[in-house]
């Protein structure tokens, strides 16, 4: 085989066999970045909803930690995934322009609560607070 014969032949696996691997190369990448699907959206919704109106009604500090215990618990849901949701969807405005006006909407629904059922077991809004 003639150099430029070489060379052309050379010049073809490149050009055909670059953008097939940098195709899998992406693909790739992409399998290893992809996530689980992570925490419900209604589930965040409720979830913060609840944990503002707790901030909100409860000024007592030991009163609030156990309402946040049993609120993430009563959701089966926890902190870090609620960071984890609003790190994966902050970076979409429109979507999370959504989420905190149903949040807001939430919060006021759940605003006519006596500030001291909160925690109760019986109020609907959280389970009773661990011992």
């Amino acid at each position: 085989m003639a150099v430029p014969d070489r060379i052309a032949s050379e010049r073809l696996i490149r050009r055909v066999l670059g953008p097939v691997v940098l195709l899998l190369v992406a693909g790739w990448a992409a399998a290893c970045d992809h996530e689980p699907a992570g925490l419900d959206e209604d589930v965040y919704v409720e979830a913060v909803a609840r944990l503002t109106l707790a901030d909100l009604l409860l000024f007592e500090e030991e009163r609030l930690d156990s309402a946040r215990i049993a609120i993430l618990e009563e959701l089966g849901t926890s902190a870090g995934e609620l960071v984890a949701f609003a790190e994966r969807h902050g970076d979409d405005i429109a979507y999370m322009h959504g989420i905190w006006t149903r949040i807001r909407e939430r919060v006021d629904s759940l605003e006519n609560v006596p500030p001291d059922s909160i925690a109760a077991p019986d109020s609907g809004l959280v389970a009773s607070p661990p011992p």
